[in-house]
């Protein structure tokens, strides 16, 4: 599945697939904004504060420059390698309620030539408030 559509596996509890369509369509935007935006264009998707867990360690981000800060040296690293674009080649997700879910991604990296630069995998846990989904903690697996 390298043609960009986020097709999600219903593990148990899929009952409310309404919400499951909405969930693969925020990615579907986030991995969009993030490829055209850049850092910018994705840090309304996430909670204020947010949860990150990297093989550093757990990070509470209090803000969106605080989300930048924390990814930028991470695209700064790619960008040197020759980043173009990120591309979600599978997509699980599976809601806890009608408020909670958890979701885990799998991506391929491209460089500007249309290699492959790298595969890296997440699981995002995510929560639904007036302004719609927030990733509230995204711990990164590769």
């Amino acid at each position: 599945m390298v043609n960009g559509n986020l097709y999600p596996r219903c593990h148990g509890n899929c009952f409310m697939p309404k919400l499951i369509e909405e969930l693969i369509k925020y990615f579907q935007n986030y991995m969009r904004d993030l490829n055209e935006n850049g850092l910018q264009g994705i840090t309304s998707y996430f909670n204020e504060p947010s949860m990150m867990i990297s093989p550093k360690g757990v990070t509470v981000l209090e803000s969106n420059q605080e989300l930048v800060g924390f990814f930028q040296p991470m695209m700064d690293e790619f960008n040197k390698e020759g980043f173009k674009r990120m591309e979600a080649v599978e997509m699980n997700a599976k809601l806890l309620n009608d408020t909670t879910a958890i979701a885990s991604n799998k991506v391929i990296r491209y460089k500007k030539d249309g290699s492959e630069l790298n595969r890296a995998s997440a699981t995002y846990i995510l929560h639904k408030n007036s302004q719609g989904w927030k990733i509230a903690s995204l711990a990164m697996l590769d």
